[in-house]
């Protein structure tokens, strides 16, 4: 029995313009295919297992800051508007991370102001507080005064390390 080279074994794979191998076998880029397809599968299984959790946010503004009076916590007023990447980003990668999602609901009164179609007075408040670009994202304490800040998207450690900062500064003790 003469060995094949194994140079010549591999050159049939070079070769093929069909599905299948001269033995009836899927073709490389098939079974490639195939294998890159299901780890893609399982991939996302994983990834949607993740525990995650939703931010249940206030719409109303005077609802949180009277949530806000009455609690001590601090106002997280997050504008959006509706086709922002950005805003898109912070909703599936960040907000619905557990983590996050605890100290929010723990710690603040989340308020959520969608300025896709604004009310007049929800337009004007965008105006006083100087909204011009999305997502921003603005603290208030519990007496209304402005602790901080952020414009765009930050992953999920930026935004634990920022709220934070802003308990800390809420209530430095």
């Amino acid at each position: 029995m003469n060995p094949r080279p194994i140079g010549r074994w591999f050159a049939w794979t070079r070769t093929m313009d069909h599905k299948t191998s001269k033995r009836g076998l899927p073709a490389p880029r098939v079974l490639i295919a195939g294998v890159a397809l299901i780890g893609i599968v399982v991939a996302l299984a994983v990834q949607s297992s993740a525990p995650k959790r939703h931010i249940q946010w206030e719409t109303d503004l005077a609802q949180a800051a009277d949530r806000s009076g009455t609690d001590g916590r601090p106002v997280m007023m997050y504008f959006t508007i509706d086709g922002c990447p950005p805003c898109r980003y912070l909703k599936k990668n960040v907000y619905l991370n557990e983590r996050v999602a605890d100290l929010i609901e723990s710690k603040f009164v989340p308020l959520k102001l969608d300025l896709t179609d604004p009310t007049d007075e929800l337009f004007e408040m965008s105006q006083a507080l100087s909204i011009r670009a999305f997502p921003t994202v603005v603290f208030f304490d519990s007496d209304g005064a402005e602790i901080d800040r952020f414009v765009g998207a930050v992953d999920v450690d930026q935004m634990i390390d920022i709220l934070k900062g802003v308990l800390n500064v809420a209530d430095p003790t």
